[in-house]
C-alpha cells in the first residue's frame, strides 16, 4: 500500500482562489447534455473539453454512487479539466435522468449501457473510469462487456460486491449482525418493499450524509461553508425514493464473482477512507486484489466515503499520478 506520507509534497493547499473556481463549476448549465439510453432512460451529462492542449490528453468519466451526483467531483473537476477532457453523469432516476424502466435486476447494468450511450453520442473510444461508491459494481459490469473502451478504473470507496459484505457500521458487531440478518431476507420476504422503501427515506440519507460529514472533519477541511458540499447533499436528497430503494436492492442482489474481479486486467488503482464506515478498506482492499492490475491501494487517513469532496487536493493528485503511469 502506498504511504500516504508520499503524497504530501504533491498536495496543493486550498486558497480562496481554488475555491472560487470550483463553486463556478456548479453553475455551467449551458453543458447540459442528454442522450437517450436503453430501456427509455433519458440521460443527463456534461462534456467538458480540456482546458489546455496537451499529448497526453485522456477522457475521464467521473461517475458517482447511491443517490449521490456529479456535484461529489465538483473540487476536482478544475484540476483533471486543465489537460483532459471530462465526463460526468447523472445516474438514471438521480436528479434530472430519467430512470426508465429499470429493475433492481438490472439497474446496475443499465448504468454502465448508460455511459456506453454518452461515450458513442460523443464519439470517445477509450475512457479512464473513475467510480465512486455503487459505481464500482457497474465499472466491473462496464468493463465485462466493453472492454476495449477502458483505458483504466479508478476505483474510489467501491462497493465491489453487496455493500453489506463491506460496511462496518461503526465496527459494532451486535449492529452489523443485526442489520445483515433484516436485510438478508429482502428479497424473499413479502414486506421487501416496505422494508426496502423504509430504509431509503430521506431521513436516512441525510442522517448517512451527516455521519460521513462529522466522521470525516469536512468543515475542518474547508467544507463549512462551500457550495459544493450544499449541492451535494441537496441532489442526495432530491433522488426519489423509488429510485434509491431500486438501486439499493440492486446492490443488495449482488454476490462476490472472484471470476468476474480476477478478469479485469487493465490497470486498476483502489483509494479508501480510513474512517469510512461504509466500505471498509480491509474487506474491500482484499476484493481489489483479485484484480491482476490493481497495483495500486490507498488507505487515506482522516477520510471517509468521499475523497473528492474532503481532500480534493490529494485525490486530484493521486489520479493524475495513476494516469502519467497509463501504458
Amino acid at each position: 500500500m502506498l504511504a500516504f506520507s508520499s503524497l504530501l509534497p504533491s498536495v496543493r493547499i486550498l486558497t480562496s482562489s481554488s475555491r472560487r473556481i470550483r463553486n463556478e463549476v456548479l453553475y455551467e448549465e449551458h453543458l447540459d447534455r442528454y442522450v437517450d439510453s436503453i430501456k427509455g432512460a433519458r440521460i443527463r451529462y456534461r462534456y467538458r473539453e480540456a482546458k489546455e492542449r496537451s499529448s497526453q490528453k485522456r477522457v475521464f468519466a467521473l461517475l458517482a454512487g447511491w443517490t449521490c451526483s456529479p456535484a461529489a467531483f465538483i473540487p476536482i473537476i478544475p484540476y483533471l479539466n486543465a489537460e483532459n477532457d471530462i465526463i460526468t453523469m447523472e445516474n438514471r432516476g438521480h436528479w434530472r435522468s430519467t430512470l426508465g424502466a429499470s429493475t433492481a435486476e438490472t439497474y446496475l447494468s443499465d448504468l454502465a449501457h448508460d455511459l456506453k450511450a454518452v461515450l458513442d453520442k460523443e464519439q470517445v473510444a477509450k475512457v479512464v473510469l473513475v467510480a465512486h461508491s455503487m459505481w464500482g459494481i457497474s465499472a466491473l459490469k462496464f468493463y465485462q462487456a466493453f472492454k476495449d473502451r477502458v483505458e483504466g478504473i479508478i476505483f474510489i470507496c467501491p462497493a465491489l460486491t453487496n455493500p453489506l459484505e463491506l460496511w462496518s457500521f461503526g465496527n459494532s458487531v451486535a449492529i452489523d449482525i443485526a442489520v445483515k440478518s433484516i436485510l438478508s431476507i429482502l428479497d424473499t420476504n413479502p414486506v421487501t418493499n416496505i422494508t426496502t422503501q423504509a430504509l431509503a427515506q430521506n431521513r436516512v440519507a441525510l442522517t448517512a450524509v451527516k455521519r460521513i460529514a462529522e466522521v470525516s472533519n469536512l468543515t475542518k477541511n474547508g467544507h463549512g461553508n462551500d457550495l459544493a458540499f450544499d449541492r451535494f447533499i441537496q441532489q442526495v436528497l432530491a433522488t426519489d425514493v423509488k429510485t434509491r430503494t431500486l438501486a439499493l436492492r440492486a446492490m443488495m442482489m449482488e454476490k462476490t464473482d472472484k471470476h468476474v474481479l480476477a478478469g479485469v486486467d487493465t490497470q486498476v488503482m483502489l483509494i479508501t477512507g480510513g474512517l469510512d464506515w461504509l466500505i471498509v478498506h480491509e474487506k474491500v482492499s482484499s476484493l481489489a486484489r483479485i484484480m491482476p492490475g490493481c497495483e495500486r491501494v490507498i488507505k487515506l487517513p482522516n477520510v471517509a466515503h468521499v475523497p473528492p469532496l474532503e481532500v480534493p487536493d490529494v485525490t486530484a493528485n493521486l489520479i493524475q499520478d495513476f494516469t502519467r503511469r497509463l501504458q
